[in-house]
């Protein structure tokens, strides 16, 4: 089950803190570059309960992309603990998520310590 929905395995909980640079950080270095429609973009996705979001640093840009433009869940891709404490944060953990919470590889105290720095609903897609 967990390839499935975790195509990259067990790791994919080894990112335990936003980056400097991840767009749902309240000041990222990023969310200044970003399109103003992509963030935005981006949640919507993710209230979907079964997608998730891949933090960039884990991702290999080397590999194709899928026909739609998207790049496939590879192995030693981690899930973006900014998007995972957002989703947290407005109520909507994902089944992945909720695996990694029941399976205690995903701990929700870590996520709720980073509440206060992730985007509020409101402020998604404002040129902050």
């Amino acid at each position: 089950m967990n390839t499935v929905i975790c195509p990259g395995g067990e790791n994919v909980f080894e990112v335990t803190k936003p980056c400097k640079d991840c767009p749902f950080l309240k000041e990222s270095t990023m969310r200044h570059s970003l399109n103003p429609s992509r963030l935005p973009g981006i949640v919507e996705t993710l209230m979907d309960d079964h997608n998730h979001f891949t933090c960039h640093k884990t991702i290999d840009y080397s590999k194709d992309t899928n026909d739609d433009g998207t790049r496939p869940f590879q192995e030693g891709n981690q899930m973006c603990f900014g998007a995972m404490t957002y989703l947290d944060k407005v109520g909507r953990p994902n089944i992945a998520m909720r695996l990694g919470m029941l399976t205690g590889k995903l701990s929700r105290e870590q996520l709720e310590r980073c509440h206060s720095i992730i985007v509020n609903p409101d402020e998604i897609g404002e040129d902050h």
